[in-house]
């Protein structure tokens, strides 16, 4: 999980390696200050985040943007779209939830991981990011729209072919 948040942010492999192994280190000297007021996970998994978001931004690596949640060429309500994915088969499913998520934003991509993959809840993944319960709601809010978009734009281009 450590590596997975570092991966999840950094988005290089190589790089995701080092961060986790700075960060094991870096909680292994700090084993004594470890007050017990939180889960032992989540004081390490803040001890990986901020070494990534750190070396992040020493490194400046690249994000993509998406289209913003006012585009006017997006329809306003959920149509037959939503329910495409659900009868692809698991694995493309997965294949298109990657591709939609490939040009989040880091921080983005890792607050689905935790929320839904490794089934944090919401004051754990604000003690694991440093932020507030409600910017982890609002941002998992944003989150979901902006996958929604992405899977909306990307299903668009590819039920032709998929047809």
């Amino acid at each position: 999980m450590a590596f997975q948040i570092a991966y999840r942010l950094l988005r290089h492999r190589e790089l995701a390696e080092e961060v986790t192994q700075d960060a094991f280190l870096k909680a292994y000297h700090a084993l004594p200050t470890f007050k017990g007021d939180a889960k032992f996970s989540t004081w390490l998994y803040r001890i990986v985040y901020t070494t990534a978001v750190s070396r992040g931004r020493k490194k400046g690596l690249p994000t993509e943007a998406l289209p913003t949640d006012d585009d006017s060429s997006l329809p306003s309500v959920i149509d037959t779209t939503q329910d495409q994915p659900q009868r692809l088969a698991e694995q493309d499913q997965k294949a298109y939830l990657e591709a939609a998520l490939a040009p989040l934003p880091a921080d983005y991509h890792l607050l689905l991981t935790l929320y839904y993959e490794h089934d944090h809840s919401i004051e754990e993944i604000s003690h694991i990011t440093g932020t507030s319960k409600a910017n982890v709601k609002a941002r998992l809010l944003r989150t979901r729209r902006k996958l929604y978009t992405a899977l909306h734009l990307l299903l668009k281009q590819e039920l032709p072919e998929l047809l």
